[in-house]
């Protein structure tokens, strides 16, 4: 049997949790064992398998972190380093997410290059970001200074819109179409295959397509004029389309 735990600080239980999800929707189906527990005030992941699959079960892994990492890490990394003048609401959290997904594929690639899984050999997750990826921290720094430098001109919502649309413009496309649909309360995200990739709330709602990166977004249902929406179309511009039907 081959085995690898992945520990974290209990303070990221976020990120513990998005990791160990990750990791079972991946490896579901692969009779690999994933299981998450806590030990000694860590966070602790392991993952387990038949020798003969450790090669497969080693890419799931790495993937998970590498998600992990440029998600949830950067996000704590840009939550303590931006200082903008305006720290909260609908546009600072809109920036803060077209800031994390800027240029991931990069991130991802650099991170990919130090990590190394090794057999029966427990991963430090803090450990590993904080001696192994000072330079994608230094990457991370730079983004965080060119916002914080033309902080002054982000007061009026016309540059905030200007520059939240010149990011997602640079944005690597994740999906080509994505369809919204209002379900009580909550908003159904499905992909071009119809499959549901994510429910959220309208207060997630601006971030979470921006994190999902579309080619365009299809409304369904009456159309809601309020801020968020009235956001996604200046930020989307026009890869945001409206169809008033009811999902069936």
């Amino acid at each position: 049997m081959w085995e690898i735990c992945v520990c974290l600080e209990a303070k990221h239980f976020k990120a513990a949790n998005f990791l160990f999800n990750y990791l079972k929707k991946q490896v579901n189906e692969f009779g690999v064992y994933v299981k998450k527990f806590e030990e000694n005030h860590q966070i602790k992941i392991l993952l387990a398998c038949e020798e003969y699959d450790k090669n497969r079960a080693g890419v799931f892994l790495s993937n998970a972190i590498i998600e992990t990492i440029c998600i949830y890490f950067k996000e704590e990394f840009l939550t303590r380093t931006l200082n903008l003048p305006i720290k909260e609401g609908l546009y600072y959290e809109a920036l803060k997410k077209a800031l994390i997904s800027f240029d991931k594929e990069t991130d991802a690639f650099l991170i990919s290059k130090q990590l190394i899984i090794e057999d029966n050999k427990d991963i430090s997750l803090e450990s590993f970001y904080y001696f192994k990826l000072k330079s994608i921290r230094e990457k991370w720094e730079e983004l965080a200074s060119i916002a914080n430098d033309n902080g002054c001109f982000l007061i009026c919502n016309d540059n905030f819109i200007d520059l939240l649309k010149f990011l997602i413009d640079n944005l690597e496309i994740s999906h080509d179409t994505l369809n919204v649909y209002l379900e009580g309360e909550k908003f159904e995200i499905f992909d071009e295959l119809d499959k549901s990739i994510e429910i959220c709330d309208e207060e997630n709602l601006v971030t979470s397509l921006i994190g999902l990166c579309p080619r365009q977004i299809v409304f369904y249902g009456e159309r809601c004029d309020n801020e968020k929406l009235s956001l996604l179309m200046k930020i989307f511009d026009n890869r945001v389309k409206f169809k008033n039907v009811e999902k069936l």
